[in-house]
């Protein structure tokens, strides 16, 4: 069974993220995109309804009326910028890999590979997050267990070029529990330490991509 030393990991983790910058732009563009595609919707859409409610002294409750037409758009916003996010994680992680692999991949390269790769990447989160959001519902402990044995999907569904990773993510997790759970605990404490500084852009965006890598490193060392 193989096994994974969490410390190194980490290390090696923030090692590739400096010697590959690139892939802090491979990541950092699509999801500014996806941010973008977002806010910018949302921001209008809130200008517009307060605007219409003002002029035209619209009450409570027609106001309650439109509020299931105005929750359904900004659901549909953040599933559409979460499938162009996409394109920048599954970009990343096969930038990753191609540097452990000594091959060269442009920034274009990753970016295309990671677009082709986003729609299932897109269901591998969402099917994630469902799986796991129905273990929490059960007193917290199975959510904890099921989020750790998925927590490779990402880099699973990408790498193994088909699928969704669920599969291949339970295989390379099996006896590994506590150690993903130490490594996600941990990017979890660097996440929280620096949510407390000025510059918490600059900080994420160095510490996100090296905490996709870890996962990245971490699958690639468990495949097998």
């Amino acid at each position: 069974m193989a096994k994974f030393k969490v410390l190194e990991i980490i290390k090696n983790s923030f090692r590739i993220v400096f010697e590959e910058p690139s892939v802090i732009g491979i990541f950092l563009v699509p999801v500014l995109v996806a941010a973008a595609v977002f806010l910018i919707p949302l921001f209008f859409l809130g200008l517009g309804s307060i605007l219409v409610t003002t002029l035209t002294h619209i009450d409570i409750v027609n106001f309650l009326i439109y509020f299931p037409l105005i929750a359904l758009t900004i659901g549909v916003l953040g599933l559409i910028a979460l499938w162009i996010a996409m394109t920048g994680i599954g970009g990343l992680i096969l930038k990753v890999e191609a540097k452990m692999k000594r091959r060269k991949l442009k920034f274009w390269e990753a970016w295309k590979k990671g677009f082709w790769n986003s729609g299932r990447l897109f269901v591998a989160y969402l099917a994630e997050e469902g799986i796991t959001s129905i273990g929490y519902i059960f007193f917290i402990v199975p959510g904890i267990y099921l989020a750790m044995r998925l927590a490779l999907i990402l880099p699973a569904c990408i790498l193994e070029k088909k699928g969704f990773g669920i599969k291949r993510s339970w295989q390379a997790t099996r006896g590994n529990f506590w150690r993903i759970l130490f490594l996600v605990v941990l990017w979890a404490m660097m996440f929280l330490i620096t949510s407390f500084n000025p510059f918490l852009f600059i900080t994420w965006a160095l510490i996100f991509p090296a905490y996709l890598t870890s996962l990245t490193l971490v699958y690639m060392k468990l495949r097998r």
